[in-house]
């Protein structure tokens, strides 16, 4: 039967596929042997509940760009969670875990009676916790015995059973708000602070009883725990006019160490069942291995676990593991011959006393199932054995009964020896598949080239080969399976990236679709190819400087920022809430500032870098030219942007950045500053204007507001920033009642709650001149205190952007 047309034996419509992921630098093999040791994990905080547990550490990063899109960076951390890489059916032993469990963080009441000499105090349980068997109080027994002389029976009440130990914190904390003595121009503010006194101790259990709701009451001897008095008085630190309020609470912890007679300690040897978003589930074992049927789970619930080690007793772990999984095909094609290339650079053999080479055998695992499915993977065991001192190299070739696109990964199953004799690297270079299907697209052609160079051709012609493409990338959307789309568009080129990293999950997909949304509204595409070596952030900042924004990270979710005009204030300082005044820097014009932004592109007709400079004029308008007129010029690298009004907008939009934004603003606040993003738009109510008004709302009545400051009789009506419980602000536009109330034109939508003024600060109001910034830079301090540094905002900036063209 002869060759079909369309296969590799007649060399027709198929090409060669090989995976960059592998080719580029290759991956070593390790054994999967040895041990982890979590405390070495930059703070790793590890937690059992029941049969299972989990882990985390963070990371941190500081994210943004200088760029067209504004200076500054936002300090943000990553939660990673513990990952083991070891699979399901792994053996481990573990040790070096706290033996004791949290019982309550939450103390509802406590009593010292002196005359029956007991303490009793009732908590509120830690989720998880309830009193069980091994929460038991002590216990007494009636003895009687005949006193010899009498002959008279006495009764005696001895202990039978000691009670379980707990380690009681308590503490009685005085709270004293006040407001302090006006200072400067940030005038006085609100300040809480509290005073307490302290008993820790080890009590025997006497009683226990639980309600049923979460609750339970303990009795102690007062010789073990006596709950301290609250203290009598309290100096505010800071010099004041008047404390508003005082009071009294109990705060404190319970913890239960391990009692003597408990079956298991959670010390010992576990196997993993399964490994899912982070959480570990596990059965615990015997020293045979044998799986103990009556463990109840982990007894060290609620502790925070810092120096856990976890040692590997059978299965692979990650300091070997898995290279890949890899796919072997382009997103969209199909393959059923694949090949995998492996080496073994210093031979393989080991040396003996008598100079010669022993054999030596290495063993590997190749694993492959469709790429991007949860089939169970097909493995195939492959085990070299030589004894020499050339370099190894062999070709595997799998060929399938079925065509698709594959994903592949290795594993080395065989022991290392670990001797400097041994020669037994091996190292996975190539995977390759033959694509044996042609792609068609209408009004286009699709080439399939192969090409051999030399030095001659390469010196005559700095390009080989050009070409202007548009890539197949998953469409934009929650899934991870969308179909392949040929696009030029942004935001699918920011989900690509971000699901094949190791972030997969972080992406909003919500703020991205807005985004793509806006870009395609103005045009802007992204037509460059990562071909180096670059980082996660790298990329996502490239790609998403062609649509004017930058990457940002909060609560764990990577989104999408950008400045543009119009935007209205996500927060207001005012003196309220900042805790000293704002350091304000003024940078004057000099004659070495940019005046030239020298932007780099590709041309789409001579696909080589073309180079436009950006200039303003004397009368305040772009000046574009294709050669320079300045030597004060900043050098703008506009990769993936292939049109001129497109590189022109970038160039205009960073040259008016500099020289528009020459305001900075240092301020501190308390944890509210935690609420702004980099790039957000704030506004900043200054002392420096006499006209501005500050203070608070201290009580709210449908569309009428009551202020706790006098308002000044020429204020009739403008517009009022009041905030809410979120620390974000709304604008209102308000008619003056009297000098203590405002009538606004909608009702605020703000809930007024009871505890306005007491657990929860006053809602904040500001009237006046707001100088509208940009945040560069967030920054968390201790004392629950946080610094922020701002940029002047200006309207300028955007003159020359692209606009939504109608649709």
């Amino acid at each position: 039967m002869s060759a079909s047309p369309n296969s590799p034996e007649y060399k027709s419509w198929y090409c060669w596929y090989s995976s960059t992921e592998v080719t580029q630098s290759g991956h070593t093999l390790k054994s999967g042997q040895g041990k982890i040791d979590t405390s070495s994990m930059n703070g790793v905080n590890l937690e059992f509940k029941g049969n299972t547990f989990s882990g985390c550490n963070y990371r941190i990063y500081n994210i943004g760009y200088g760029g067209c899109s504004g200076g500054g960076t936002e300090t943000v951390r990553i939660k990673q969670n513990l990952d083991l890489k070891w699979a399901n059916g792994t053996i481990f032993e573990l040790s070096g875990a706290g033996n004791t469990r949290l019982v309550s963080t939450e103390i509802v009441a406590a009593e010292t009676d002196a005359a029956s000499g007991i303490t009793t105090l009732t908590l509120k349980c830690a989720d998880g916790f309830s009193p069980d068997e091994f929460f038991r109080a002590r216990a007494t027994e009636i003895q009687t015995r005949v006193d010899e002389e009498s002959g008279e029976e006495i009764e005696t009440e001895v202990i039978s059973r000691n009670g379980d130990y707990l380690k009681v914190t308590i503490s009685a904390v005085t709270s004293v708000t006040y407001d302090t003595i006006p200072s400067g121009c940030s005038g006085g503010k609100t300040v809480t602070e509290d005073e307490s006194n302290t008993a820790e101790a080890l009590c025997e259990i006497l009683e226990v009883s639980s309600d049923g709701t979460g609750h339970v009451t303990l009795k102690f001897d007062s010789s073990d725990l006596t709950v301290p008095e609250y203290p009598e008085e309290i100096t505010p630190s800071q010099p004041y006019t008047k404390i508003t309020a005082t009071a009294n609470r109990l705060a404190g912890s319970v913890f239960q160490p391990m009692p003597a007679d408990y079956p298991y300690d959670d010390n010992g040897l576990y196997e993993i069942l399964d490994y899912t978003n982070g959480v570990y589930t596990v059965k615990r074992l015997n020293d045979s291995y044998g799986e103990i049927s009556d463990w109840h789970g982990f007894y060290s619930t609620g502790v925070n676990q810092e120096h856990v080690l976890f040692t590997l007793v059978s299965g692979q772990a990650s300091d070997g593991g898995y290279a890949g999984p890899y796919r072997a095909c382009p997103y969209g094609a199909e393959s059923k011959i694949f090949e995998l290339d492996f080496s073994m650079p210093g031979g393989l053999g080991k040396l003996n006393d008598d100079g010669e080479f022993d054999k030596l055998s290495i063993s590997i695992q190749i694993e492959y199932r469709r790429a991007g499915s949860n089939e169970p993977y097909t493995v195939i065991e492959k085990t070299w054995t030589n004894n020499t001192n050339d370099q190894l190299a062999e070709t595997i070739r799998i060929e399938l009964a079925t065509a698709g696109n594959y994903e592949f990964r290795v594993l080395r199953t065989s022991q290392e020896d670990g001797s400097t004799r041994a020669l037994e690297e091996i190292k996975w270079v190539g995977l390759k598949s033959v694509t044996s299907t042609i792609d068609r697209y209408d009004n286009m052609t699709v080439l399939i080239c192969r090409f051999k160079g030399n030095e001659t051709l390469s010196e005559l012609s700095e390009n080989q080969l050009a070409t202007y493409w548009t890539r197949k990338l998953p469409a934009l959307g929650y899934s991870d399976n969308q179909p392949l789309v040929a696009t030029r568009d942004i935001a699918p080129v920011v989900q690509y990236i971000v699901r094949n990293s190791k972030y997969r999950n972080i992406l909003d997909v919500d703020t991205l679709m807005d985004f793509d949304e806006l870009w395609r509204s103005q045009g802007l595409e992204c037509n460059g190819s990562i071909d180096s070596d670059s980082t996660l952030l790298e990329s996502l900042r490239d790609v998403l400087n062609c649509g004017f924004a930058v990457p940002v990270v909060r609560d764990n979710t990577l989104s999408v920022k950008r400045l543009y005009a119009g935007a209205t204030p996500t927060q207001i300082f005012t003196k309220s809430n900042m805790t000293s005044s704002p350091v304000i820097t003024y940078s004057l014009p000099k004659e070495d500032d940019v005046d030239e932004v020298v932007v780099n592109f590709t041309s789409p007709k001579t696909y080589k870098t073309e180079t436009v400079y950006c200039h303003i004029d004397e009368y305040g308008n772009k000046h574009i030219t294709s050669y320079p007129e300045s030597d004060n010029q900043e050098q703008l690298e506009a990769w993936g942007v292939t049109d001129y009004d497109h590189a022109v907008a970038l160039g205009m939009r960073r040259l008016r950045y500099l020289r528009n934004t020459r305001v900075t603003y240092e301020i501190k606040t308390e944890l509210n500053g935690l609420n702004c993003q980099f790039n957000d738009l704030v506004g900043l109510m200054l002392d420096e204007n006499l006209s501005n008004i500050t203070g608070k709302i201290t009580a709210i009545n449908g569309q009428t507001v009551t202020t706790d400051i006098e308002l000044p009789e020429d204020i009739w009506e403008g517009i009022v920033y009041i905030s809410r419980k979120d620390g974000s602000y709304g604008e209102y536009t308000f008619y003056r009642n009297d000098s203590h109330t405002l009538y606004l034109d909608t009702y605020p939508d703000i809930d007024w709650d009871s505890e306005f003024g007491k657990s929860l600060e006053y809602p904040l109001f500001a009237i006046g001149e707001l100088q509208l910034c940009w945040v560069t830079a967030v920054k968390p301090e201790s004392g629950n205190r946080c610094s922020l540094k701002l940029i002047n905002y200006s309207e300028d900036i955007f003159k020359d952007d692209i606009k939504e063209k109608k649709q």
